[in-house]
This record gives structure tokens, sequence and C-alpha cells, in this order.
């Protein structure tokens, strides 16, 4: 039997921990763009990214072409759609209060729920985009530049930063590729270097929250600034897997076990958040001065994944809870 892999989970867990962190400091600060992490939202050039990266990391094209379809999109919808579903409906429920169904409209739900957890969205229709890209193109190279071109010009899937993260997921796909077959130490340091240089640039206008990918009304500058945002989140992200992979066997191999909590991490920590914010706002605490902001929403952030974790293990004891609320 083929040993699982340890630093594509300790990855994923660094990923969705770096995420949650940052969430916890928009929370403490009460600001959208905290001075956090040197003020200039660094965090978000690189944590998604890196999250999508990795799970593009197993891929695998040839399996793809011989599964359903409807076989998939039942594991997908269960796996993503599910869990985002069931904690967007306690968010507008019993968080927010909305019992008034009377003038519920589904289209607007979806869109909602889609928005709401937007990473879970951009990343079931970009794994569903490469699926019938697979299906129909036997050719994986052609696959893949076919439907990169197609996501990133066809209009309207800038919704929920599709066409930002669709290149990430290749470029995991690749990336796993490329590792196998040669080393990676001589790229190592390059890399470093043109990170610092493009760290420079950078300041919470390049986010693509800010200045997103609009085919409809595209240009040569916002063409400039994704592709400017697509090297910082992969240089950066290929470091932080070079150094995780570098020293797996450390003791940081015991962050390992923690990735397969990912999903449930982002999509509880959202709505502990959430409550916890509507608490800060009955409250004039709030804080947004360097240092302390990072050493509170920290420890904020590791409380949230100790009881997302807690609530996983409940979770699975029962079989329904456990479709709903973790997506297996």
């Amino acid at each position: 039997m083929t040993q699982r892999l340890l630093y594509p989970d300790i990855c994923k867990f660094i990923a969705i921990f770096l995420v949650t962190w940052s969430h916890c400091a928009q929370c403490i600060s009460k600001q959208t763009w905290p001075d956090f992490l040197f003020g200039n939202s660094i965090d978000i050039a690189f944590n998604m990214p890196l999250f999508m990266i990795i799970s593009g990391w197993f891929i695998n094209l040839e399996r793809l072409r011989d599964t359903k379809v409807t076989t998939y999109l039942k594991k997908k919808i269960k796996r993503l759609i599910f869990p985002a579903l069931v904690w967007f409906l306690i968010n507008i429920l019993f968080i927010n209060n909305r019992f008034d169904l009377s003038g519920f409209r589904i289209v607007w739900f979806i869109k909602a729920m889609f928005n709401y957890y937007w990473y879970l969205t951009a990343l079931f229709f970009c794994l569903t985009i490469i699926f019938f890209t697979a299906k129909i193109i036997k050719s994986n190279k052609a696959a893949l530049i076919f439907s990169t071109i197609i996501v990133t010009f066809f209009p309207y899937l800038e919704f929920a930063n599709i066409n930002f993260m669709f290149p990430f997921i290749w470029a995991g796909y690749i990336l796993r590729l490329f590792i196998d077959r040669f080393s990676i130490k001589r790229y190592l340091l390059p890399s470093i270097v043109i990170c610092l240089i493009l760290l420079y640039f950078w300041d919470s206008s390049s986010t693509v929250y800010l200045s997103p990918l609009t085919p409809m009304h595209i240009s040569f500058p916002m063409f400039l600034t994704h592709l400017y945002r697509f090297l910082i989140g992969f240089l950066i992200s290929f470091v932080i897997i070079s150094f995780v992979k570098n020293y797996e066997k450390t003791k940081i191999s015991y962050l390992a076990p923690l990735g397969k909590y990912s999903l449930v991490i982002y999509v509880e920590s959202i709505t502990f958040l959430k409550i916890i914010s509507i608490i800060l706002s009955k409250t004039d605490y709030y804080c947004n001065q360097p240092i302390i902001l990072e050493i509170q929403s920290l420890i904020l952030c590791t409380l949230i994944t100790i009881s997302a974790i807690s609530i996983y293990k409940v979770c699975r004891k029962n079989k329904l809870a456990k479709t709903l609320f973790l997506g297996e």
C-alpha cells in the first residue's frame, strides 16, 4: 500500500489556519483591511491560492475520465455543497434571525450561499470544469490550456472568484508532477528572491476583491494585475510547499493529520466568527494595533480550530450529521 504523503496535508492545514487567522483579525479589528501581518493584507496574496494549489495536488485526469458524471457530481455536491448549504442555513435562520420565509427566493438563496462560502463554490466549479474538460479532451496538455483560456476570458466567471482561482488548481496539478520528477532545491532561492521583489509592490488594492478580472471589460492593466496576483500567489505557495516538504519528517509531521479538518474548519469558523462579531458589535472593544492584533487573533484562531475539530469528531459519530455537516 502506498503511504500517504505528509507535506500536502501539512500545507492544507497551514493554508486554512492562515485563512482563519486572517478572518479572526478582521473580526477583532472590525476592519475589512486590518493592520494584520504588516498591515498590507499580504496573507490574502497566498492563503487561498495555497489551499487551491493543494486541492489540485491529487487530480488524476485518467481516473476522472473513467468516472461517471452522476457519480462525480454526487460526490462533489455531497462533499463541498452540503456543508456550505447547512452552515449557511444556520447562519441566516439562527444567527441573523431571518425566520420570515414569506419572501423567500430560491435564486437569491443559492447566489447568497455561493457568495458566502465563495471558496467552496470556486473549488466545486473549478473541479467540475476540469472534470468535463477531461471528458471531452483526451490530451492532458490540451485540456489544461483550453480550460484555462475559457475560464479566464469567459464572461461572468469572476463570480466567486472562479477565474482567479482556476489557474491555481492546475498549478497544483503541474507542481505535483514537477516535484515528483525534479529536485526543487535549485529553484527555491530564485523563487524567494522573486517573491521579495513582488512583495515590494503588494498592497490591499492588489487583491482580487478590489480589482477582479472582469472579461466583459477586460483591459491590459487588469490582465497584468491578474498575472501579478497569480505569480505572487504561486511563488509564495511554492516556497511554503518546498520548506514543508523538506522538513515533513520533523516535528511538523504532527500537523499532517490536521489537514483532514480543513473543510470543517473553514465552514464552521465563518459561523463562529459571525457570532463573535455580533457580540463585539454590542461592545466598544476592538483592536487594530500591530502585534497585539496578531496575538489576539492567533489565540482566537486556535480556539476556533480546536472547537471545529471537536464538532467534527462529534458529527462523525452520527451518519446524518456526518453527511450534512461534514459532507462525508
